[in-house]
């Protein structure tokens, strides 16, 4: 069970106004494989009440080449790469129906036990994903993204239910809706086709926070604080 293939069909859900994917939408259809492939090896959200194990996303890497549109069904295939101490690398291709290269990205994950916190990964459930080693990117390591020292424009906003995942923390997709709501409107409409995330701590219910803007020369960096206690929740980098 190295690699795995399933098949999504984009609906209307997953397009924009030129009836191209969203960014979100791959991401998202990325994640549900992912969770899929856990759930066959045993350490998935439906594996939790037993194992008391669960995968936290910590980073993001995507790059899309060819948007698929409406109605089309692509073919995404993922695999664990490189299973650490206490983190593992995932790695994803989108296919177009006509077989090219639609999209690639790269995950990084920490495994916790949800009673205790932090845990190591064990041979057993290393062995259960059997990583291989190919990476889409040609750096293997997903670095750190850094907050930037200043900013050119702010918003603030309190997390509310719509917001959260099954743990009750901000779902890692909402981030990227909180970073569109800061850049301008061509680049939100146009659609990025590069997108970095970094998770650093959790957001939930009822948290104040503050999403922070800078322009750079190859696209946007917005950091997302804890207004309260100005910790770093997460860093997004479009461009």
């Amino acid at each position: 069970m190295a690699k795995i293939t399933e098949s999504f069909k984009i609906t209307i859900n997953d397009v924009n106004a030129k009836f191209t994917c969203t960014n979100k939408a791959i991401l998202r259809i990325f994640e549900t494989i992912a969770c899929t492939h856990s759930d066959m090896a045993g350490y998935g959200a439906s594996n939790v009440e037993k194992t008391r194990l669960s995968w936290v996303l910590i980073r993001w890497k995507v790059k899309i080449l060819e948007r698929p549109s409406y109605g089309d069904t692509v073919k995404v295939v993922t695999w664990a790469r490189d299973t650490g101490k206490i983190t593992t690398h995932r790695e994803f291709q989108m296919f177009l129906p006509n077989g090219k290269l639609s999209a690639i990205g790269s995950t990084k994950w920490a495994l916790i036990n949800i009673d205790k916190g932090l845990t190591k990964i064990d041979n057993i459930i290393t062995e259960q994903y059997s990583p291989e080693k190919e990476c889409v990117f040609d750096e293997t390591e997903l670095k750190k993204l850094s907050s930037p020292t200043e900013f050119e424009s702010s918003i603030s906003y309190t997390v509310t239910r719509k917001d959260l995942d099954i743990n009750q923390h901000v779902h890692n997709l909402n981030y990227l809706d909180f970073a569109y709501e800061l850049i301008p409107d061509e680049v939100y409409f146009k659609e990025v086709d590069n997108i970095e995330i970094y998770y650093k701590t959790e957001s939930k219910l009822g948290d104040n926070l503050e999403f922070r803007l800078t322009r750079e020369n190859d696209g946007y960096t917005v950091a997302i604080v804890n207004k309260k206690t100005d910790a770093l929740n997460t860093v997004i980098k479009l461009y």
